[in-house]
């Protein structure tokens, strides 16, 4: 996965059908909503070829800066093709501060098998770290700085340590929390 910095556009940035949750699809958005509210009518759902309309959408703030669309469907299965498309209605928009309104959003394909990079991101307050969020949590299995390569400007950067997080619940499934990268400056 390439981190992109989307300076000036309010976009879908990925989605995905959570592997423990086939009756969702999120939408990742590259920045936060700060004024507007999602509305059903305005996105179009396609289920392997059919137009589904969900039943709702949520959208929150995550951390990070992003606003996460989360979209409740009938059941998918894992392989099925979703995409998910945008059309901006006249005179309401959901805006994301100074970046601006979101436009019309081609469809975008939701990954709906396999573990995957949902977001990553560098904060100002710790810029020696690189932060990725999974769309699921890892339920077996441990990060290694092997398996992974930082770049920045096209140089590839050391890793010098991962941290890796899950929030556990008392019904026995994790919610997924963002894993830590340490590159070495």
């Amino acid at each position: 996965m390439q981190v992109v910095n989307t300076v000036g556009h309010l976009e879908f940035a990925s989605a995905i059908v959570p592997i423990f949750i086939p009756t969702e699809i999120r939408i990742y958005l590259t920045a936060e909503i700060t004024d507007g509210v999602a509305v059903v009518a305005d996105f179009t759902v396609n289920i392997e070829g059919s137009t589904v309309t969900p039943s709702s959408v949520a959208q929150e703030n995550e951390h990070g800066g992003l606003t996460v669309l989360t979209f409740t469907v009938p059941h998918v299965y894992p392989g099925q093709a979703v995409t998910v498309a945008y059309t901006k209605p006249t005179g309401v928009n959901l805006i994301a501060g100074v970046v601006g309104s979101m436009q019309d959003q081609a469809a975008v394909t939701a990954k709906t098998t396999t573990l995957a990079i949902a977001w990553a991101d560098v904060y100002t307050e710790n810029p020696n770290e690189v932060v990725i969020q999974f769309d699921e949590p890892i339920t077996a299995g441990f990060l290694e700085t092997k398996h992974f390569e930082v770049k920045m400007d096209g140089i590839v950067i050391p890793i010098t340590g991962i941290t890796q997080t899950a929030f556990q619940l008392g019904d026995g499934h994790s919610i997924p929390q963002p894993s830590t990268f340490n590159p070495q400056p």
